[in-house]
Protein backbone atom coordinates (compact mmCIF):
# COMPACT_ATOMS: atom_id res chain seq x y z
CA UNK A 1 0.00 0.00 0.00
CA UNK A 2 2.95 2.27 -0.47
CA UNK A 3 1.48 3.96 -3.85
CA UNK A 4 -2.06 4.85 -2.05
CA UNK A 5 0.09 6.27 1.01
CA UNK A 6 1.98 8.12 -1.47
CA UNK A 7 -0.96 9.76 -3.37
CA UNK A 8 -2.78 10.38 0.28
CA UNK A 9 0.00 12.03 1.38
CA UNK A 10 0.79 14.55 -1.36
CA UNK A 11 -2.80 15.27 -1.31
CA UNK A 12 -3.13 16.06 1.92
CA UNK A 13 0.54 18.01 1.31
CA UNK A 14 -0.75 20.10 -1.74
CA UNK A 15 -4.18 21.26 0.57
CA UNK A 16 -2.60 21.95 3.38
CA UNK A 17 0.17 24.44 1.39
CA UNK A 18 -2.98 26.33 0.02
CA UNK A 19 -5.64 26.67 2.74
CA UNK A 20 -5.55 29.11 6.26
CA UNK A 21 -3.13 27.72 8.61
CA UNK A 22 -5.38 26.65 11.01
CA UNK A 23 -7.27 24.32 8.38
CA UNK A 24 -3.60 23.01 7.66
CA UNK A 25 -3.34 22.01 11.07
CA UNK A 26 -7.09 20.20 10.83
CA UNK A 27 -5.56 18.54 7.61
CA UNK A 28 -2.46 16.63 9.69
CA UNK A 29 -5.57 15.28 11.67
CA UNK A 30 -7.74 14.32 8.37
CA UNK A 31 -4.89 12.84 7.06
CA UNK A 32 -4.43 10.42 10.14
CA UNK A 33 -8.43 9.34 10.91
CA UNK A 34 -9.11 8.90 7.51
CA UNK A 35 -6.03 7.07 6.20
CA UNK A 36 -4.64 4.39 8.86
CA UNK A 37 -1.63 5.44 10.30
CA UNK A 38 -0.07 2.29 10.20
CA UNK A 39 0.58 1.87 6.43
CA UNK A 40 3.70 3.74 6.25
CA UNK A 41 6.11 4.73 3.41
CA UNK A 42 9.54 2.84 4.01
CA UNK A 43 12.70 5.61 4.02
CA UNK A 44 15.26 3.99 5.36
CA UNK A 45 15.07 3.01 9.01
CA UNK A 46 12.57 5.62 8.82
CA UNK A 47 8.78 4.82 8.11
CA UNK A 48 6.93 7.52 6.65
CA UNK A 49 2.91 8.05 7.34
CA UNK A 50 0.75 10.02 5.24
CA UNK A 51 0.28 11.99 9.01
CA UNK A 52 3.74 12.36 9.34
CA UNK A 53 4.41 13.51 6.05
CA UNK A 54 1.39 16.12 6.20
CA UNK A 55 2.79 17.09 9.19
CA UNK A 56 6.51 17.79 8.00
CA UNK A 57 4.80 20.37 5.25
CA UNK A 58 2.75 22.32 7.42
CA UNK A 59 5.74 22.90 10.10
CA UNK A 60 7.92 23.73 7.22
CA UNK A 61 5.25 25.96 5.66
CA UNK A 62 4.56 27.85 9.16
CA UNK A 63 8.62 28.20 9.66
CA UNK A 64 9.21 29.64 6.16
CA UNK A 65 5.82 32.02 6.54
CA UNK A 66 7.59 33.42 10.19
CA UNK A 67 5.02 32.27 12.30
CA UNK A 68 7.18 31.67 14.75
CA UNK A 69 7.86 35.59 15.77
CA UNK A 70 3.93 35.49 16.62
CA UNK A 71 4.29 32.77 19.17
CA UNK A 72 5.01 33.61 22.81
CA UNK A 73 6.91 30.39 23.97
CA UNK A 74 7.07 29.05 27.55
CA UNK A 75 8.62 26.54 29.64
CA UNK A 76 5.69 23.25 28.36
CA UNK A 77 7.06 23.86 25.03
CA UNK A 78 11.11 23.27 26.33
CA UNK A 79 9.66 20.39 28.07
CA UNK A 80 8.01 18.73 25.03
CA UNK A 81 11.57 18.50 23.32
CA UNK A 82 13.58 17.54 26.16
CA UNK A 83 11.33 14.61 26.83
CA UNK A 84 11.87 13.59 23.39
CA UNK A 85 15.86 14.18 24.21
CA UNK A 86 15.54 12.42 27.37
CA UNK A 87 13.71 9.42 25.64
CA UNK A 88 16.79 8.88 23.74
CA UNK A 89 19.94 9.28 25.85
CA UNK A 90 17.32 7.09 28.06
CA UNK A 91 17.36 4.23 24.94
CA UNK A 92 21.34 4.45 24.88
CA UNK A 93 21.89 4.36 28.31
CA UNK A 94 19.65 1.13 28.96
CA UNK A 95 22.02 -0.53 25.73
CA UNK A 96 18.21 -0.61 23.99
CA UNK A 97 18.67 -2.84 20.47
CA UNK A 98 18.59 -1.25 17.37
CA UNK A 99 15.23 -1.21 16.67
CA UNK A 100 13.81 0.16 19.38
CA UNK A 101 16.59 3.05 19.37
CA UNK A 102 15.44 4.12 16.09
CA UNK A 103 11.40 3.86 17.03
CA UNK A 104 12.09 6.29 19.91
CA UNK A 105 14.19 8.44 17.21
CA UNK A 106 11.33 8.48 14.84
CA UNK A 107 9.26 9.62 17.69
CA UNK A 108 10.16 12.97 16.57
CA UNK A 109 7.45 13.00 13.92
CA UNK A 110 4.82 11.71 16.10
CA UNK A 111 5.59 14.15 18.83
CA UNK A 112 7.95 17.28 18.73
CA UNK A 113 7.23 17.84 14.66
CA UNK A 114 3.36 17.33 15.36
CA UNK A 115 3.15 19.59 18.51
CA UNK A 116 5.15 22.53 17.17
CA UNK A 117 3.39 22.30 13.44
CA UNK A 118 0.00 22.91 15.59
CA UNK A 119 1.83 25.18 18.10
CA UNK A 120 2.97 27.96 14.98
CA UNK A 121 -0.77 27.27 13.29
CA UNK A 122 -3.09 28.63 16.03
CA UNK A 123 -2.17 32.14 16.19
CA UNK A 124 -5.34 33.78 16.03
CA UNK A 125 -8.89 33.22 16.33
CA UNK A 126 -9.46 32.98 12.80
CA UNK A 127 -7.17 30.28 12.96
CA UNK A 128 -9.37 28.18 15.23
CA UNK A 129 -12.78 28.88 12.80
CA UNK A 130 -10.80 27.42 9.75
CA UNK A 131 -9.84 23.78 12.25
CA UNK A 132 -13.61 22.81 12.28
CA UNK A 133 -14.44 22.06 8.73
CA UNK A 134 -11.51 18.93 8.44
CA UNK A 135 -12.06 18.13 11.69
CA UNK A 136 -16.00 18.02 11.34
CA UNK A 137 -15.50 16.44 7.84
CA UNK A 138 -13.36 13.54 9.70
CA UNK A 139 -16.57 13.35 12.61
CA UNK A 140 -18.99 12.30 10.07
CA UNK A 141 -17.09 10.06 7.69
CA UNK A 142 -15.67 8.11 11.00
CA UNK A 143 -19.02 8.53 12.93
CA UNK A 144 -20.93 6.72 10.16
CA UNK A 145 -18.01 4.29 8.95
CA UNK A 146 -17.51 3.18 12.81
CA UNK A 147 -21.33 2.93 13.57
CA UNK A 148 -21.54 0.74 10.54
CA UNK A 149 -18.69 -1.72 11.84
CA UNK A 150 -20.47 -2.09 14.95
CA UNK A 151 -23.65 -2.88 13.51
CA UNK A 152 -23.00 -4.78 10.18
CA UNK A 153 -19.52 -6.35 11.03
CA UNK A 154 -17.71 -4.47 7.98
CA UNK A 155 -15.67 -1.95 7.10
CA UNK A 156 -13.70 -0.38 4.07
CA UNK A 157 -10.54 -0.53 6.67
CA UNK A 158 -11.00 -4.51 7.30
CA UNK A 159 -8.93 -4.93 4.02
CA UNK A 160 -6.25 -2.84 4.96
CA UNK A 161 -5.56 -3.56 8.35
CA UNK A 162 -3.69 -6.91 6.47
CA UNK A 163 -1.05 -4.51 5.63
CA UNK A 164 0.07 -3.88 9.17
CA UNK A 165 3.42 -5.40 9.68
CA UNK A 166 3.92 -4.66 13.29
CA UNK A 167 0.89 -5.58 15.14
CA UNK A 168 2.36 -7.04 18.72
CA UNK A 169 -0.61 -9.69 19.31
CA UNK A 170 -3.08 -10.69 16.83
CA UNK A 171 -6.51 -10.28 18.37
CA UNK A 172 -9.71 -12.03 17.02
CA UNK A 173 -12.66 -9.86 16.40
CA UNK A 174 -14.46 -8.76 19.64
CA UNK A 175 -18.03 -8.53 20.19
CA UNK A 176 -20.04 -7.13 23.37
CA UNK A 177 -23.65 -5.84 23.17
CA UNK A 178 -23.64 -7.97 20.39
CA UNK A 179 -21.83 -6.05 18.67
CA UNK A 180 -18.58 -5.62 17.38
CA UNK A 181 -15.67 -3.29 18.32
CA UNK A 182 -14.97 -0.95 15.40
CA UNK A 183 -11.43 -0.88 14.74
CA UNK A 184 -12.23 2.23 12.42
CA UNK A 185 -8.93 3.67 10.53
CA UNK A 186 -6.85 2.22 14.46
CA UNK A 187 -5.20 -1.18 14.43
CA UNK A 188 -7.41 -1.80 17.83
CA UNK A 189 -10.77 -0.23 19.16
CA UNK A 190 -9.40 1.54 21.93
CA UNK A 191 -7.05 3.08 19.87
CA UNK A 192 -9.58 4.25 17.75
CA UNK A 193 -11.70 5.24 20.21
CA UNK A 194 -9.79 7.18 22.17
CA UNK A 195 -8.74 9.45 18.87
CA UNK A 196 -12.58 10.01 18.53
CA UNK A 197 -13.30 11.14 22.07
CA UNK A 198 -10.46 13.53 21.40
CA UNK A 199 -11.92 15.05 18.14
CA UNK A 200 -15.52 14.82 20.65
CA UNK A 201 -13.33 17.43 22.84
CA UNK A 202 -11.91 19.59 20.78
CA UNK A 203 -15.21 20.23 18.43
CA UNK A 204 -17.08 20.52 21.78
CA UNK A 205 -14.27 23.06 22.74
CA UNK A 206 -14.85 24.98 19.45
CA UNK A 207 -19.06 24.74 19.58
CA UNK A 208 -18.56 28.88 20.16
CA UNK A 209 -17.00 29.93 16.54
CA UNK A 210 -18.77 27.43 14.30
CA UNK A 211 -21.22 29.33 11.71
CA UNK A 212 -24.49 27.15 12.72
CA UNK A 213 -24.22 25.89 16.00
CA UNK A 214 -27.49 23.12 15.30
CA UNK A 215 -24.93 21.97 12.42
CA UNK A 216 -22.19 22.14 14.44
CA UNK A 217 -23.69 20.00 17.22
CA UNK A 218 -24.16 16.96 14.87
CA UNK A 219 -20.82 17.23 14.00
CA UNK A 220 -20.12 16.13 18.01
CA UNK A 221 -22.81 13.56 17.73
CA UNK A 222 -20.75 12.19 14.87
CA UNK A 223 -17.52 12.02 16.54
CA UNK A 224 -19.42 10.80 19.70
CA UNK A 225 -20.89 8.15 17.36
CA UNK A 226 -17.43 7.23 16.44
CA UNK A 227 -15.93 6.93 20.04
CA UNK A 228 -19.02 4.80 21.46
CA UNK A 229 -18.43 2.49 18.69
CA UNK A 230 -15.32 0.99 20.05
CA UNK A 231 -17.36 -0.40 22.98
CA UNK A 232 -14.29 -0.10 24.67
CA UNK A 233 -13.79 1.30 28.72
CA UNK A 234 -10.96 3.51 28.37
CA UNK A 235 -12.65 5.92 25.55
CA UNK A 236 -16.02 5.40 27.97
CA UNK A 237 -13.74 7.02 30.81
CA UNK A 238 -12.69 9.64 28.58
CA UNK A 239 -16.28 10.65 27.71
CA UNK A 240 -17.57 10.25 31.04
CA UNK A 241 -14.82 12.54 32.57
CA UNK A 242 -15.09 14.59 29.74
CA UNK A 243 -18.89 15.47 30.40
CA UNK A 244 -18.85 15.81 34.13
CA UNK A 245 -15.84 18.12 34.17
CA UNK A 246 -17.20 20.27 31.02
CA UNK A 247 -20.13 20.79 33.19
CA UNK A 248 -18.44 22.52 36.23
CA UNK A 249 -18.34 25.43 33.37
CA UNK A 250 -21.97 26.56 34.37
CA UNK A 251 -21.04 25.78 38.38
CA UNK A 252 -17.55 26.81 38.90
CA UNK A 253 -18.42 27.41 42.53
CA UNK A 254 -18.47 23.78 42.76
CA UNK A 255 -15.53 22.61 41.61
CA UNK A 256 -13.28 23.25 44.51
CA UNK A 257 -15.64 21.73 46.33
CA UNK A 258 -16.20 18.80 44.21
CA UNK A 259 -11.94 18.03 44.59
CA UNK A 260 -12.64 18.19 48.35
CA UNK A 261 -15.26 15.67 48.31
CA UNK A 262 -13.22 13.60 45.96
CA UNK A 263 -10.07 13.45 48.29
CA UNK A 264 -12.48 12.85 51.34
CA UNK A 265 -14.12 9.81 49.33
CA UNK A 266 -10.94 8.49 48.54
CA UNK A 267 -9.38 8.87 52.25
CA UNK A 268 -12.68 7.18 53.39
CA UNK A 269 -12.69 4.32 51.04
CA UNK A 270 -9.10 3.79 51.82
CA UNK A 271 -9.32 3.38 55.24
CA UNK A 272 -12.96 2.33 56.01
CA UNK A 273 -12.63 -0.51 52.64
CA UNK A 274 -10.93 -3.86 52.07
CA UNK A 275 -9.47 -2.55 48.86
CA UNK A 276 -7.69 0.42 48.21
CA UNK A 277 -9.07 3.77 46.59
CA UNK A 278 -7.83 3.09 43.05
CA UNK A 279 -9.76 -0.52 42.95
CA UNK A 280 -12.84 1.39 42.10
CA UNK A 281 -11.66 2.36 38.87
CA UNK A 282 -12.45 -1.38 38.45
CA UNK A 283 -15.77 -0.47 38.44
CA UNK A 284 -15.95 1.73 35.57
CA UNK A 285 -15.19 -1.01 32.33
CA UNK A 286 -17.67 -2.45 30.68
CA UNK A 287 -15.85 -6.43 30.67
CA UNK A 288 -15.95 -6.55 34.45
CA UNK A 289 -14.09 -10.04 33.97
CA UNK A 290 -10.81 -7.90 32.80
CA UNK A 291 -11.29 -4.54 34.74
CA UNK A 292 -9.20 -6.08 37.43
CA UNK A 293 -6.37 -5.91 35.55
CA UNK A 294 -5.65 -2.10 35.68
CA UNK A 295 -5.31 -2.00 38.93
CA UNK A 296 -3.24 -5.19 39.66
CA UNK A 297 -0.86 -3.57 36.86
CA UNK A 298 -0.26 -0.57 38.76
CA UNK A 299 0.51 -2.81 41.95
CA UNK A 300 3.09 -5.24 40.03
CA UNK A 301 4.46 -1.48 38.54
CA UNK A 302 4.68 0.30 42.04
CA UNK A 303 6.37 -3.26 43.25
CA UNK A 304 8.91 -3.24 40.58
CA UNK A 305 9.97 0.69 40.74
CA UNK A 306 13.36 -0.50 41.03
CA UNK A 307 13.89 -1.92 37.56
CA UNK A 308 12.88 1.34 35.59
CA UNK A 309 12.72 4.45 37.61
CA UNK A 310 16.50 5.67 36.49
CA UNK A 311 16.25 4.95 32.69
CA UNK A 312 13.61 3.00 32.16
CA UNK A 313 14.19 -0.41 30.49
CA UNK A 314 14.86 0.46 27.22
CA UNK A 315 13.59 -2.76 24.95
CA UNK A 316 14.13 -5.12 27.64
CA UNK A 317 9.92 -5.09 27.87
CA UNK A 318 9.35 -6.26 31.93
CA UNK A 319 7.25 -9.60 30.64
CA UNK A 320 8.23 -10.94 33.93
CA UNK A 321 5.39 -8.64 35.28
CA UNK A 322 3.09 -11.50 33.71
CA UNK A 323 3.92 -13.81 36.04
CA UNK A 324 2.94 -11.83 39.36
CA UNK A 325 -0.48 -10.30 38.02
CA UNK A 326 -2.07 -13.33 36.63
CA UNK A 327 0.55 -15.93 35.64
CA UNK A 328 0.81 -14.84 32.25
CA UNK A 329 3.57 -15.03 29.90
CA UNK A 330 3.57 -11.05 28.82
CA UNK A 331 2.71 -8.10 29.99
CA UNK A 332 -0.07 -5.43 28.53
CA UNK A 333 0.90 -2.28 30.12
CA UNK A 334 -2.45 -0.61 29.61
CA UNK A 335 -1.32 2.38 31.49
CA UNK A 336 -0.06 5.20 29.47
CA UNK A 337 2.22 6.84 32.31
CA UNK A 338 3.95 3.60 33.22
CA UNK A 339 4.83 3.26 29.42
CA UNK A 340 6.39 6.58 30.00
CA UNK A 341 8.08 5.66 33.00
CA UNK A 342 9.52 2.24 31.45
CA UNK A 343 10.82 4.51 28.19
CA UNK A 344 11.88 7.43 30.16
CA UNK A 345 12.19 6.29 33.71
CA UNK A 346 10.42 8.38 36.23
CA UNK A 347 12.36 11.72 34.89
CA UNK A 348 10.80 11.51 31.70
CA UNK A 349 7.22 10.86 32.99
CA UNK A 350 7.87 14.00 35.29
CA UNK A 351 8.67 16.10 31.64
CA UNK A 352 5.73 14.37 30.36
CA UNK A 353 3.31 15.11 33.41
CA UNK A 354 4.82 18.39 33.24
CA UNK A 355 3.70 19.57 29.92
CA UNK A 356 0.29 18.59 30.32
CA UNK A 357 0.13 20.57 33.49
CA UNK A 358 1.93 23.06 31.40
CA UNK A 359 -1.08 22.87 28.75
CA UNK A 360 -3.99 23.11 31.54
CA UNK A 361 -2.85 26.05 33.59
CA UNK A 362 -2.58 27.95 30.32
CA UNK A 363 -5.74 27.12 29.71
CA UNK A 364 -7.27 27.65 33.20
CA UNK A 365 -4.97 31.31 32.96
CA UNK A 366 -6.96 32.39 29.60
CA UNK A 367 -10.21 31.02 31.06
CA UNK A 368 -10.07 33.61 34.06
CA UNK A 369 -8.35 36.45 32.25
CA UNK A 370 -10.37 36.46 28.85
CA UNK A 371 -13.81 38.72 28.45
CA UNK A 372 -14.62 36.78 25.61
CA UNK A 373 -17.79 34.25 26.33
CA UNK A 374 -16.68 32.56 23.36
CA UNK A 375 -13.16 31.88 24.76
CA UNK A 376 -13.42 31.88 27.96
CA UNK A 377 -15.73 28.15 27.01
CA UNK A 378 -13.12 27.02 24.57
CA UNK A 379 -10.22 27.67 26.78
CA UNK A 380 -12.02 25.49 29.39
CA UNK A 381 -13.31 22.36 27.47
CA UNK A 382 -9.63 22.08 25.81
CA UNK A 383 -8.09 21.80 29.54
CA UNK A 384 -11.02 19.39 30.72
CA UNK A 385 -10.23 17.49 27.03
CA UNK A 386 -6.63 17.63 28.41
CA UNK A 387 -7.72 15.89 31.63
CA UNK A 388 -10.37 13.28 30.24
CA UNK A 389 -7.46 12.05 28.40
CA UNK A 390 -5.22 11.85 31.06
CA UNK A 391 -8.14 9.68 32.89
CA UNK A 392 -8.33 7.45 30.16
CA UNK A 393 -5.19 6.94 29.56
CA UNK A 394 -4.83 5.33 33.07
CA UNK A 395 -6.58 2.19 30.80
CA UNK A 396 -4.40 2.49 27.41
CA UNK A 397 -1.04 3.03 26.17
CA UNK A 398 -0.78 6.47 23.49
CA UNK A 399 0.70 5.09 20.21
CA UNK A 400 1.14 5.81 16.91
CA UNK A 401 -2.03 7.97 16.13
CA UNK A 402 -3.31 8.29 19.82
CA UNK A 403 0.14 10.15 20.28
CA UNK A 404 -0.31 12.47 17.49
CA UNK A 405 -3.69 13.15 18.73
CA UNK A 406 -2.78 14.32 22.09
CA UNK A 407 0.16 16.41 21.43
CA UNK A 408 -1.92 18.01 18.96
CA UNK A 409 -4.22 18.31 21.55
CA UNK A 410 -2.11 19.60 24.46
CA UNK A 411 -0.34 22.47 21.83
CA UNK A 412 -4.07 23.83 20.63
CA UNK A 413 -4.01 24.14 24.77
CA UNK A 414 -0.63 25.69 24.73
CA UNK A 415 -1.55 28.29 22.25
CA UNK A 416 -4.52 29.61 23.80
CA UNK A 417 -4.06 33.47 24.90
CA UNK A 418 -6.79 35.87 26.91
CA UNK A 419 -9.32 37.49 24.35
CA UNK A 420 -11.00 40.51 25.91
CA UNK A 421 -14.26 41.05 23.64
CA UNK A 422 -14.86 44.30 22.42
CA UNK A 423 -17.83 46.82 23.58
CA UNK A 424 -20.40 47.54 21.60
CA UNK A 425 -20.06 51.46 21.18
CA UNK A 426 -16.51 51.50 21.42
CA UNK A 427 -14.01 52.88 19.01
CA UNK A 428 -13.87 50.54 16.05
CA UNK A 429 -9.81 51.48 15.42
CA UNK A 430 -8.43 51.84 18.98
CA UNK A 431 -4.60 53.90 19.76
CA UNK A 432 -1.53 51.66 19.32
CA UNK A 433 -1.76 52.04 23.52
CA UNK A 434 -4.69 51.12 23.65
CA UNK A 435 -4.25 48.11 21.45
CA UNK A 436 -1.72 46.72 23.57
CA UNK A 437 -3.43 47.07 26.25
CA UNK A 438 -6.12 44.84 24.70
CA UNK A 439 -3.80 42.06 23.61
CA UNK A 440 -2.35 40.37 26.34
CA UNK A 441 0.05 38.25 24.15
CA UNK A 442 0.76 37.60 20.24
CA UNK A 443 -1.04 34.14 19.75
CA UNK A 444 -4.76 34.00 19.68
CA UNK A 445 -5.33 37.42 21.09
CA UNK A 446 -7.42 39.78 19.02
CA UNK A 447 -9.95 42.42 19.94
CA UNK A 448 -12.29 40.79 17.40
CA UNK A 449 -15.59 39.99 19.00
CA UNK A 450 -16.12 36.36 19.50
Amino acid sequence: MVGPTIAIAALFSLCAVIVRPGAAAGLIVASLLIWPEYLRIPMGPIQMSATRIVACVVLMRLLFSGRQELVKWSWPDALIILHYLWNIVAAVTTNAEPDFRNEMIGRAFDTVIIYFAARLAFTTLADLRSLIFPLALCAVTLGILGAMEALTSRSPYQTLIRYHTWIWVVKDPDYRLGMLRAFGSASHPIYFGIMMSMLTGILWALRPYAKSKQLHLCFILFALIGCLSSLSSGPMMGLVSLIILCSFYYFPSLIYPALGCLIAASVFVEFASTRHFYNLIDYLALNKGTSWYRTRLLEVAWANLGEYWAVGVGSNFPHHWGQQIDTRQHVDVVNNFIIVALNGGLLGLALYCGSAIGSIRNAIRCYKQSTSKSHRVTAFCLACTVIAILVASMSVGLFGGQMIMYYFLIAMTMSLRPVRAVVRGTRKNPSPQEHKSISTGPSIATTQPA
